[in-house]
């Protein structure tokens, strides 16, 4: 029977795939040639001069989370710098504000509701980290007293009325004022700040990586994404570039189809480039090395972080513009390099079919 090194089922008999990947590695200070056809030399002598990386006067950004680390400070404190008081005030505000809308369209709903205060936001909250952790089947059976699936905790904290009171009401912007330019409007100020906290909070070191990920989520939602490869499959996309050393996001763009906000027309790098661009255009300059894959890379896109002092280590498909013409089939640990002067790329085989 067949056995595989590492088993994939569009790679046989060392046969390379239309989607094969390839290694890619840049080096800063190349010229503007993401426009233009690139030059590329077979198997000859690549030697880059890579630049040191310039560091940041400091690891953590933002001198009020410098006194709070040194501290020694619990989870509820390190959360509450990122979620601080005024983004709790401003959901508690806008709560009450759509629970009177709510009130005067079904009057029958929210009976006897009293807006929350912080301390009970904080519960609420805190509940629903939990139920994160302690997975039960609905809703109602988190308040259960049955004593085979009890967890006294919620009652314990609040009523399970007044968490569906909380959750009905829970609210971050003002309907009367929506964005036609902006799908995430109805987050109102709290997305924009909590992405702020998340840049003002850490200095990236040497290695960045960006990638795509999903937030889970089967209600309506105009740009809900269908990934079938991701364990949620369903929800809202977002771009994520993460310090390698910490694995702290550093940086998040929301995918919103037409709407997305990309620093760079993806007509020029592709949508998974511009995403990549705007992502780590405030931090060129520094010689950081951003680790990507085929859903990122081009020779456009390393053309362009080249120009910004930017390095680029990633995988790539055979298909994408620029790329050098590669034919025929490799044998099993035989490797092809194309380069430009300041561009190398590799082929080999990556997944080999054995027959035993």
């Amino acid at each position: 029977m067949p056995e595989t090194d590492q088993e994939d089922s569009q790679w046989l008999n060392g046969a390379e795939t239309e989607d094969d990947e390839t290694n890619v590695e840049t080096q800063p200070n190349e010229p503007d040639i993401a426009n233009h056809p690139m030059i590329w030399r077979k198997n000859t002598n690549f030697a880059p001069n890579v630049q040191e990386f310039v560091s940041y006067p400091s690891k953590v950004k933002d001198d009020q989370l410098q006194v709070l680390l040194n501290a020694n400070p619990s989870p509820l404190k390190l959360l509450q710098y990122f979620l601080d008081e005024t983004m709790v005030e401003e959901i508690i505000y806008e709560s009450a504000r759509y629970s009177k809308t709510i009130k005067t369209s079904y009057p029958n709903s929210l009976k006897n509701f009293k807006p929350f205060e912080k301390e009970e936001f904080w519960a609420f909250l805190g509940l629903n980290l939990l139920m994160g952790v302690v997975k039960k089947p609905t809703l109602k059976s988190y308040w259960s007293t049955n004593s085979i699936l009890t967890t006294r905790v919620f009652n314990e904290t609040m009523s399970r009325h007044r968490f569906e009171q909380i959750l009905r009401s829970l609210h971050m912007a003002d309907n009367r004022f929506p964005s036609k330019d902006d799908r995430f409007w109805k987050f109102g100020s709290f997305y924009p700040k909590i992405i702020e906290k998340f840049q003002n909070a850490l200095n990236p070191g040497k290695f960045l990586s960006v990638d795509e990920t999903l937030v889970g989520f089967k209600g309506r939602l105009s740009f809900k994404q269908y990934i079938p490869s991701k364990r949620s499959r369903f929800g809202a996309k977002f771009f994520v570039l993460v310090d390698h050393d910490t694995k702290f996001v550093v940086k998040l763009l929301a995918y919103q189809g037409k709407n997305t906000k990309y620093a760079i027309q993806p007509a020029e790098l592709g949508s998974g480039g511009a995403a990549a661009f705007s992502l780590i255009n405030e931090f060129f300059g520094r010689n950081h090395i951003l680790v990507t894959d085929s859903r990122f890379s081009s020779p456009n896109f390393a053309a362009k972080l080249l120009e910004n002092n930017t390095y680029l280590l990633g995988t790539v498909t055979k298909r994408r513009k620029n790329m050098p013409k590669m034919y025929g089939k490799l044998k099993k640990r035989e490797v092809e390099t194309f380069c430009t002067d300041k561009i190398l790329v590799e082929r080999y085989i990556q997944f080999i079919r054995t027959q035993v």
